[in-house]
């Protein structure tokens, strides 16, 4: 224990300059689609946001929300693909208050970090559909505040226990320096070894994602002095840190997604752009970015996933249109397919994606009135 601490239409694609950065701008027009179908997690108990929805190793869906007025984190799963699901166990107090919350599968368990002011809790059971499972549970005590935080889990394969990498970005809004550090346990939240710190600077936002297998690297991803930056995140050690061509606000939601060596950045610009980037060489090296979708008076809140040989996205487009898109060629994920729009008025908190088998992909999304549902969306045909 430590001390007291995931309709077709006609491509266009053009060049944008924006604060001096070429910008590859993949712009589709498309038609509506509806979604495979759509299921709402729970017709009998309101239902809010934070949001987070992971698929295990044996294929089922885990959605985490948070039920009633009191705010409790609840956990819902589903085996048969997102159609039908099922409250799962419940946490009844927010460990450490309203701050960011992150889940994660890998091996044999599921992994969430809470935040408050100057805690973070770390929780692991296993993801197996059993009753009442045991929390590992964990806190960290902090001497800033704790701006953001994530968790990862590396495993050798979907049965063995998997280690637990928590990273979280401390400071306060006004510091012009925070700092990045990472805690980690060798098995599944048994044990933790102490913090190290990975590194400090004018820092903004950080996430971390991991391959689908469960193998490594973490990939984590974090704004530092106005760039995206990268670093690998192994059992042995730390990578260097890699800059990413790719200008995302203050503020932005970023995300990353990782298939076999090809890693996939993104976030959302100034202006409302989803852009992103793309590495074929581990994080290394990145090429120059993208832009999913245009300009927009609102926020986009995108998120990605990677798995099954696709990438997919899904963001918040005009009159909170919720879209999904999917690259055409994971080898080189340049070209995209045409949105389907899965749900329209008023989104509420950030939609989650996940990918799934058969060329399928899962997003879970709150509207208002306490209502939470899943879409399942269907890759486009070529």
């Amino acid at each position: 224990m430590l001390g007291t601490f995931g309709h077709r239409g006609r491509l266009a694609a053009w060049i944008t300059i924006c604060a001096g950065a070429a910008t590859l701008f993949l712009g589709i027009g498309c038609e509506k689609e509806e979604s495979a179908f759509r299921a709402r997690l729970s017709t009998e108990t309101d239902l809010y946001p934070p949001l987070e929805l992971v698929r295990a190793a044996g294929g089922d869906l885990i959605a985490l929300a948070t039920e009633g007025i009191d705010r409790t984190f609840a956990f819902y799963r589903s085996a048969n693909d997102g159609q039908t699901w099922e409250r799962w166990i419940s946490i009844p107090t927010p460990p450490t208050g309203d701050g960011p919350v992150d889940l994660a599968v890998g091996g044999s368990h599921l992994a969430m970090v809470t935040t408050g002011d100057q805690q973070l809790w770390v929780g692991t059971i296993p993801a197996a559909n059993v009753e009442s499972p045991t929390w590992a549970t964990t806190t960290v005590t902090t001497e800033l505040p704790i701006l953001s935080a994530g968790v990862a889990l590396l495993a050798r394969d979907s049965e063995a226990t998997p280690a637990v990498h928590v990273v979280y970005l401390t400071g306060s809004l006004e510091d012009s320096v925070r700092m990045i550090t990472q805690v980690r346990s060798p098995d599944a939240g048994a044990t933790w070894l102490p913090p190290q710190v990975i590194t400090t600077g004018v820092i903004d936002g950080v996430t971390l994602e991991t391959r689908p297998d469960g193998l490594g690297p973490v990939d984590v991803g974090y704004m530092r002095d106005g760039l995206y930056r990268w670093r690998g995140i192994s059992e042995a050690d730390t990578t260097d840190e890699f800059k990413i061509r790719l200008q995302v606000a203050p503020g932005s939601r970023n995300r990353l997604a990782r298939l076999e060596r090809n890693v996939i950045a993104a976030g959302e610009s100034e202006r409302h752009q989803v852009v992103c980037a793309y590495s074929d060489n581990a994080g290394r090296n990145w090429g120059r970015a993208m832009a999913l979708a245009r300009e927009s008076q609102t926020r986009r809140d995108a998120d990605i996933d990677a798995g099954f040989g696709l990438y997919w996205v899904t963001y918040v487009a005009h009159d909170s249109v919720l879209v999904v898109r999917t690259a055409t060629d994971p080898r080189s994920p340049r070209n995209w397919s045409p949105g389907i729009w899965i749900a329209r008025g008023e989104t509420v908190g950030y939609p989650y994606i996940v990918a799934m088998p058969d060329s399928t992909a899962g997003v879970l999304h709150a509207a208002p009135e306490g209502r939470v549902f899943f879409s399942h969306v269907q890759k486009p045909e070529d």
